[in-house]
């Protein structure tokens, strides 16, 4: 959505002499330009404005009643359409129909300005003038003269000051500048150098009318101009707003060739002094032909011979001419130079007034501030000495006294923590103590475990070796039995034998097992005892080692409670130094005002004696009359017989508001 409340456009360069004319418009926007221009064509005119952009049309459609209005037309003069400018055909655009083209900035964004110029020139009419923005000079020419317009003319050249030092750095010794050219569609080579009188009736130059930078017309005076003007100002608006007469000497349009005429009087001038008759002599008549035809050969070799002589003179004019187009052209070169010389030191003269009027401007306001800020100052000086007198050795005893209070709790605070302190590192070091008691009994505990483990680990072995000696002798049962199996047919005394001895035998290992393990019963048992004791003395010191973790964080704490109140005691120290320091330099500040307050009153009862004096003298004028100071004070002042005292100035001063209106203009 287009912002309706902005102008975005370049400054438009708009031509002199629109009344009644038809203005194209070559991206109209919102239409602030269009409007304008309808202002200038008058209501018999006609302003059409076209652009790409909808939303800006719709904006430049809602303003057309309101300027019907306020320009005080019955009908409105404008219209908007919507295309490009580089196919106006499409927007229904008409070959030679207006008198003038205009465009604020719009060709420069189309990318083929060739075809743009060429739409230009077909709808412009013959004479018809093109103002657009903002191309190259050289592009300029080049598009002008492949479309077919008329050699642009130069109205003005501006240099562009670039203020920014860094970008003064980047560009080094390159300049820029801003030209005006009047571009117009106009056959070449239709028009001779002739004379043109103005007439005026240009709205805004009626006097004199400066056509472009070589031609500064004014009313009645004739002034000679080449062909391309000529042209110009015959076929486009201005044709009756000047008189063309033929140039002296230049044949053409504008001038008749006057020796052709003067050849042909001569030639002819003896045909008509004598009458040739019938009845005449044939030999008379005869001698009257030859002599005519001898005359007339003598015309012929005569007019040959001013023909010749003509020719002659024609080609030393040309020549001349040639030669005073070349030295006119290296003088309008100088002079086109020498004028962007003067527009470039006028700028940089009108760049440096104005740099200076704003200086002095802002000086001027400075001082005007100053000499407010320095009024109201000296009276917030005069309201702090009458306070300081009072209340600045009372608030600053009082601050004193609070201060010397608070240093003093913050010393008792300090000493209070301090024994906190020496006790936290007491209970410290005896529960370092009890934790080095508590590593030893660990080690021993330690070192009773091991010696535990080794025992339960003999015994361990000792049953695996029981295990083993059983287990041998089982292995003896069996062959035993095998034996005994073998030999039962033998003896049954054998039998009884062996049963004996297998009893016997079975009894033994009976008895050996059943010892070995209550024995090892027993030794479990001691082992569970001795764990659980041990589990015991490991809560214990771990409960020590928590104990010994807490009491060191507590004595973290207390340190940096400790270091916070040195660091609050230092400050409060600082604070206090500060407010003495702040006291001694307020009491030789106030002695100070004293002193200027003293001089400035000295100053001013001299002030009022001189202005006294200077009113008993008879007035005299003068330039200087405006700085004088209003006084209405009596002739004699009690301040000038008796000296004023800083304990009772406030009092006189209250006094002296009342008398002396020149204290208030100070």
């Amino acid at each position: 959505m287009a912002d309706t409340r902005r102008y975005y456009g370049c400054g438009l360069v708009v031509p002199e002499c629109l009344e009644s004319c038809r203005v194209l418009d070559l991206g109209s926007g919102s239409g602030r330009d269009c409007y304008m221009l309808s202002q200038l064509v008058g209501e018999k005119g006609q302003v059409t404005g076209i652009d790409m952009t909808e939303s800006l049309l719709e904006v430049a459609k809602t303003y057309i009643d309101y300027h019907t209005k306020a320009y005080g037309y019955k009908t409105p003069n404008i219209s908007f359409v919507h295309g490009y400018i580089e196919a106006l055909t499409e927007a229904g655009m008409e070959d030679n129909s207006y008198d003038a083209l205009i465009s604020n900035g719009a060709v420069n964004l189309c990318p083929d300005k060739k075809k743009v110029l060429q739409e230009a020139y077909r709808v412009l009419k013959e004479g018809g003038e093109c103002i657009s923005g903002a191309l190259w000079w050289e592009d300029l020419l080049r598009l002008a003269e492949e479309v077919g317009f008329s050699p642009p003319r130069l109205v003005t050249v501006t240099a562009i000051t670039v203020y920014n030092q860094e970008m003064k750095d980047i560009l080094g010794d390159f300049k820029f500048l801003s030209a005006t050219y009047r571009l117009f569609k106009v056959p070449r080579g239709v028009s001779r150098p002739c004379q043109a009188v103005y007439n005026g009736g240009v709205t805004g130059m009626e006097d004199s009318f400066t056509f472009d930078s070589q031609y500064t017309f004014k009313v009645g005076e004739v002034v000679e101009v080449d062909g391309e003007v000529a042209g110009i100002l015959t076929r486009s608006r201005f044709s009756d707003k000047f008189t063309m007469q033929p140039s002296g000497g230049s044949p053409g349009p504008c001038a008749v060739g006057l020796k052709n005429i003067e050849l042909e009087a001569d030639f002819f001038f003896d045909y008509g002094t004598e009458e040739i008759t019938d009845d005449q002599d044939p030999g008379e008549l005869l001698a009257a032909l030859k002599q005519k035809e001898e005359e007339v050969i003598l015309a012929a070799q005569l007019g040959n011979a001013l023909l010749l002589e003509n020719r002659q003179l024609k080609d030393r004019s040309e020549t001349l001419q040639e030669q005073y187009a070349d030295k006119f052209e290296v003088l309008e070169q100088d002079r086109h130079e020498l004028r962007l010389k003067l527009t470039s030191c006028q700028s940089q003269w009108e760049s440096q007034v104005s740099d200076l009027e704003r200086d002095a401007r802002e000086l001027s306001a400075q001082a005007m501030e100053m000499e407010r800020a320095m009024s109201s100052e000296l009276q917030a000086l005069k309201e702090q000495l009458n306070q300081a007198g009072s209340h600045s050795s009372n608030q600053d005893d009082e601050l004193i006294s609070a201060m010397r209070e608070q240093v003093a709790r913050l010393t008792q605070r300090e000493q209070a923590i301090e024994e906190r302190l020496a006790g936290v590192c007491q209970e410290n070091t005896e529960l370092r103590d009890s934790l080095a008691s508590l590593h030893t009994q660990l080690a021993a505990q330690d070192q009773r475990n091991q010696q535990q483990s080794q025992q339960l680990s003999e015994a361990h072995r000792e049953v695996e070796e029981v295990r083993s000696h059983s287990q041998q002798l089982q292995a003896q049962v069996e062959e035993l039995q095998e034996e005994v199996s073998f030999q039962e047919a033998r003896s049954h005394r054998d039998s009884s034998l062996l049963s004996e001895l297998e009893s016997s035998l079975g009894t033994a290992e009976l008895g050996l097992g059943k010892e070995q393990n209550a024995e090892l019963h027993r030794q479990n048992a001691e082992l569970k005892r001795e764990l659980e004791h041990r589990q015991e003395q490991t809560e214990v010191v771990q409960q020590a080692i928590k104990d010994r973790d807490e009491a060191i964080a507590k004595k973290n704490l207390m340190e940096v409670e400790l270091v916070r109140s040195k660091n609050d005691m230092m400050s409060l120290n600082n604070q206090l130094l500060e407010a003495i320091q702040r006291k001694l330099a307020l009491s030789q500040e106030l002695e100070a005002w004293q002193d200027d307050i003293q001089i400035i009153i000295n100053q001013q009862l001299k002030a009022q004696q001189q202005t006294e004096q200077l009113q008993r003298k008879p007035p005299h004028s003068n330039g200087m009359s405006f700085f004088k100071k209003p006084s209405t004070a009596p002739a004699s002042s009690p301040w000038a017989s008796q000296p004023v005292s800083p304990a009772s100035w406030s009092s006189e001063a209250e006094q002296e508001k009342t008398q002396s209106p020149w204290k208030q203009w100070l």
